[in-house]
């Protein structure tokens, strides 16, 4: 049984952390629907004010490519977060600039398959084999398929 209410025959990605222009979630949508038969759902609160200009362009674009196959849940309080990774097939944290990330570390601590940006500290994690990084959209849609 999905979170969300989408068929669990389809492959669900996810985010789940602040939502911030920096994060690189456009990346994350614009691989997503070069995915047909896949779905995304996003976790977080806000950085910024809600009514932003960035907030409005990444719904616009979440609806304009992936329309149904987008959910967004806003903030996750930490008792439910152990369901929403549930609903989660893999887990991407897209970020144009880090120096570590705790989202991405509780991702792991809940087991999930986790793709991070090519950045230094995801870089290392990869290493370790923690995790698989990517550069660019084609890049990242190439390893959720392989997930």
């Amino acid at each position: 049984m999905r979170l969300v209410g989408i068929d669990e025959r389809v492959p669900m990605v996810g985010y789940c952390g602040f939502i911030s222009a920096y994060k690189g979630l456009e990346m994350l949508i614009d691989a997503v629907s070069k995915i047909p038969k896949s779905a995304l759902l996003i976790g977080g609160g806000w950085h910024t004010d809600p009514g932003t200009p960035y907030i409005a362009s990444i719904n616009e674009r979440s609806q304009k490519l992936l329309s149904t196959r987008c959910k967004w849940l806003g903030f996750v309080p930490d008792d439910e977060l152990p369901m929403v990774y549930g609903a989660m097939d893999v887990v991407v944290y897209p970020s144009i600039i880090a120096t570590e990330s705790g989202a991405l570390l509780m991702a792991l601590s809940h087991g999930k398959a986790v793709i991070a940006s090519r950045l230094a500290p995801f870089v290392e994690k990869e290493k370790l084999g923690a995790l698989m990084t990517f550069k660019g959209v084609n890049s990242l849609a190439k390893k959720i398929r392989l997930l």
